[in-house]
């Protein structure tokens, strides 16, 4: 009577030990006629999050169908909810498809849902995965001579469950009369467990190295195999960014090439300096868009086209990406 059962039993083992979810399954074993010559239909409890009504073949698991001649197909359901896996699975989504987003919730800024990644099954009437973030900014005018950090101070972060979508944006609000800005991100997406990092926020490649004449000192790394993107340190970083310090008139002298994540533009374009005897070039390059500053960005030379910003300030950025 397992095919037909509607009624639900208590798991043997409670929520807080891990058996959270209700399981069913459909094996159907297939002759080389195509013929089906065994059904097991199979409900119960499971602690781990699997596939939602999705098929797959495979060699039969029975001894009796050990041979070459017999194929499994096999259907499989994980729902959260009492009783909520009545419905045989059959790989046409006649069972309720959940969304699994993340979910927690930090009202003090401890940090704790920084990087949460943990899916939990979200109601039926859910249709997208939510982030919201808020903190405080204070703006600092010569961000030249004090360095590339804000006064900062995230406030909350919550992932959760959406009935709606929500354009990825943020928005800010002044402080009373203080030189600072409140800040609120929030962004909505529409795959399992997709609502991590920062919102409204691009994911950026980070890596800095120095090139001489050695070509294992991790220069060409950064350059031609970079890093994949990942989140930024903060969330008021909107932007990434990568910069390209070469000296020219000395062939093979020491470059220096980083990318990493910024609050502010350091432009687009190519510039050349004298430090000492030496002539240097200065490309950098800004974007907003997720491992935007991976490329080698030829839009200024040949090589690498990126942009200039006066020195104190290209050396307080890289201490911003040494420390983040």
């Amino acid at each position: 009577t397992c095919e037909s059962s509607t009624t639900s039993t208590q798991c043997p083992q409670s929520i807080s030990s891990g058996q959270k979810y209700c399981y069913s399954s459909k094996v159907e074993t297939l002759d080389l006629q195509d013929n089906v010559v065994q059904t097991v239909v199979t409900r119960g409890c499971t602690s781990t999050i699997q596939r939602q009504d999705e098929c797959h073949f495979s060699t039969p698991a029975h001894s009796i169908f050990s041979t070459v001649h017999y194929t499994e197909h096999t259907c499989t359901n994980t729902c959260e909810g009492n009783g909520c896996n009545t419905v045989i699975p059959d790989g046409a989504h006649t069972t309720t498809k959940h969304l699994y987003c993340v979910q927690c919730e930090d009202l003090t800024g401890s940090g704790v849902c920084n990087t949460a990644t943990t899916r939990q099954q979200c109601p039926s009437t859910s249709t997208h995965c939510i982030s919201t973030v808020t903190y405080y900014i204070s703006e600092r005018v010569d961000r030249s001579y004090t360095g590339a950090t804000p006064g900062y101070e995230l406030r909350s972060v919550v992932r959760s469950c959406a009935t709606a979508a929500v354009a990825a944006a943020c928005t800010s609000t002044n402080v009373g009369s203080l030189n600072a800005k409140k800040v609120t991100c929030t962004e909505t997406c529409q795959t399992d467990g997709c609502n991590t990092g920062w919102p409204a926020r691009p994911l950026c490649t980070t890596c800095s190295s120095d090139f001489s004449f050695d070509i294992n000192d991790g220069y060409d790394a950064c350059l031609r195999n970079p890093p994949a993107p990942t989140q930024c340190a903060f969330p008021y970083h909107s932007m990434c960014v990568s910069i390209d310090r070469q000296k020219t008139t000395v062939p093979g002298y020491t470059r220096h090439m980083t990318r990493g994540c910024s609050d502010v533009s350091v432009g687009n374009v190519c510039t050349p300096s004298v430090v000492g005897n030496l002539a240097v070039l200065n490309c950098n390059y800004t974007c907003t868009t997720d491992g935007c500053n991976q490329g080698t960005n030829a839009a200024s030379r040949p090589f690498q086209g990126m942009l200039v910003v006066t020195a104190p300030f290209v050396f307080s950025i890289l201490v911003q990406f040494v420390l983040a």
